[in-house]
């Protein structure tokens, strides 16, 4: 009863939004805005489709656009280029320009997997969208 534990948990930056041409804020995997910047830090994914930008510590809405992220395979999120989310309807374009369309923000780790085996399967061959919202039936154009 005479102790006080303090536990300091990191956060750890999952994509970033365009506050205006020469500021974006930086967001954790909660969608609360951790840092701001000159420029998007590299490797991380532009977050779209926000219905307001808050100032340093507050959260995104919707969130669900970088806690989606996290659900993804690691394989997948590398390759991601921006997330969008509107309407309750999620959506990914990788960095090669492929949109992928995740349809309701449920059951994502099993359309990241499903969007892995397609463009695996798929190889170099060109297309411009994989639909995942059935992940049981993708498909492509």
């Amino acid at each position: 009863p005479d102790e006080l534990r303090i536990t300091v948990v990191e956060r750890v930056p999952a994509g970033w939004a365009r506050r205006d041409p020469g500021h974006v804020a930086v967001v954790d995997g909660t969608g609360r805005v951790i840092a701001d910047a000159a420029a998007p830090p590299a490797g991380l994914p532009e977050v779209v489709g926000l219905t307001g930008l808050p100032e340093l510590g507050g959260r995104i809405a919707p969130a669900v656009a970088t806690r989606l992220l996290e659900q993804l395979p690691t394989e997948l999120r590398d390759r991601v280029g921006s997330v969008v989310v509107m309407g309750g309807v999620a959506a990914l374009r990788l960095v090669e320009g492929v949109e992928v369309r995740l349809g309701p923000a449920v059951d994502v780790a099993t359309k990241g997997r499903t969007t892995l085996a397609v463009l695996t399967t798929l190889g170099d061959a060109p297309i411009s969208y994989i639909d995942v919202r059935v992940p049981g039936a993708p498909v492509t154009g």
